[in-house]
């Protein structure tokens, strides 16, 4: 499974909100200079955000975008799965997908099933809350020696 660049973009836009959220709308123009995005691909993904009803977005003097709920209301999943659809990673484990014919005898369809399952299970674990505080994550790698932190 590969989380596509508006899926990234998207978890990073959404933190920015929740690291200046003062009930006030934050400006597009500036969310898009701290986070380095084009203004125009931030609209797009600011689209199917509203959409999915995860933020909200006011017009005119004041405009712009913010949360529709608490930081820690959110969670890594809810976001990536708004953006990306389904995060199987195999389609017969999409949500709506047709019964696979092999299901009964496919021998790494538990694979899929528990990977799908970890995937969901970390990324629910993690809320905005705590990807804007950049706080450390359970199990998460130490970039220089490839470890699980402890």
């Amino acid at each position: 499974m590969m989380i596509s660049t508006k899926g990234r973009y998207a978890l990073r836009l959404m933190i920015d909100l929740a690291q200046h959220n003062t009930g006030d709308c934050v400006p597009l123009k500036e969310i898009t200079r701290r986070q380095g995005i084009s203004e125009k691909y931030v609209e797009a993904i600011v689209a199917v955000l509203v959409k999915g009803r995860l933020i909200a977005g006011q017009r005119g003097k004041g405009g712009g975008y913010r949360l529709t709920r608490l930081p820690d209301a959110y969670t890594a999943w809810e976001i990536l799965e708004q953006m990306e659809g389904s995060l199987a990673p195999v389609t017969c484990l999409e949500s709506g997908a047709p019964p696979c014919f092999r299901a009964a005898s496919c021998t790494t369809l538990p694979l899929w099933r528990q990977l799908h399952s970890a995937i969901r299970h970390c990324l629910e674990g993690i809320t905005l809350a705590d990807l804007a505080a950049g706080k450390p994550l359970p199990g998460e790698l130490d970039s220089k020696e490839g470890e699980a932190k402890a």
